[in-house]
């Protein structure tokens, strides 16, 4: 046990169950920001240092995916948004990951892809990330860089057709998201599964940058100092989903 658990340190990975994503045919969560329609589902806790900071959930229906996340650190619901591309630098955000699955992921490979939501003003703004996709357009292709180095993005656009919500709550705020399985490119069935994380981000006190990064599954996605590594896709620290 103490070996494997070591193992798992070593790879960045605490959190090793397969985080199951609940069937809610029959009464799918409305995206209003209130979790009182979640009530039984298995929320997963978010550490940040050695504090629990959120719990996160998943569910689905036919077409949709459904995303909860309830915030308990006291850190501040803003962000900047001033550049669409760069919101995972400028305040609060959270976070979702999604891939093929694959048995030894170590590069980005076609659908990957990472979700980031954003509580930005008048309203929220979902941002989708793809570092490998042949069916970008040369408009979508973006450059992150440092002085050290270059990471390329093959599509970064917003996804106006993600519904979402953030909400403040007397212990830190909820953010709750309808996802069409077709804003992601798509179609899981009953019993597959696909390889991802949840994530959030942490603004400073001033609420205009992003001082921490935490993850259900990868706990060595932290940096918050430079740009190409907050942007990249670590499919090697992400772990299980499976659709129930």
């Amino acid at each position: 046990m103490r070996i494997l658990i070591l193992v798992l340190v070593l790879a960045g990975r605490v959190h090793a169950e397969p985080l199951k994503i609940s069937d809610r045919h029959a009464q799918p969560p409305v995206a209003d920001g209130d979790l009182t329609d979640w009530a039984g589902a298995k929320f997963q806790t978010i550490i940040c240092g050695r504090a629990q900071a959120a719990e996160v959930a998943l569910a689905h229906d036919a077409t949709n995916l459904y995303l909860a996340y309830r915030i308990t650190h006291s850190s501040p619901l803003h962000n900047r948004g001033q550049d669409a591309q760069h919101h995972f630098k400028e305040g609060a955000a959270v976070d979702l990951m999604l891939g093929p699955a694959c048995e030894k992921p170590t590069t980005p490979q076609t659908g990957d892809l990472r979700l980031l939501l954003v509580p930005t003003q008048p309203k929220p703004v979902a941002m989708l990330y793809r570092q490998v996709w042949p069916e970008a357009l040369p408009e979508d292709r973006v450059e992150f860089r440092s002085p050290v180095r270059t990471v390329t993005f093959d599509s970064v656009r917003e996804m106006p057709e993600v519904t979402v919500v953030f909400h403040k709550t007397p212990t830190g705020y909820v953010c709750e998201a309808r996802v069409p399985y077709r804003a992601l490119g798509i179609t899981p069935r009953a019993g597959q599964t696909m390889r991802g994380d949840l994530g959030i981000l942490l603004a400073n006190d001033g609420g205009l940058l992003t001082s921490q990064r935490c993850n259900l599954f990868n706990q060595l996605a932290t940096t918050v100092s430079d740009i190409p590594t907050e942007a990249e896709l670590t499919p090697a620290g992400w772990g299980e989903f499976v659709w129930d």
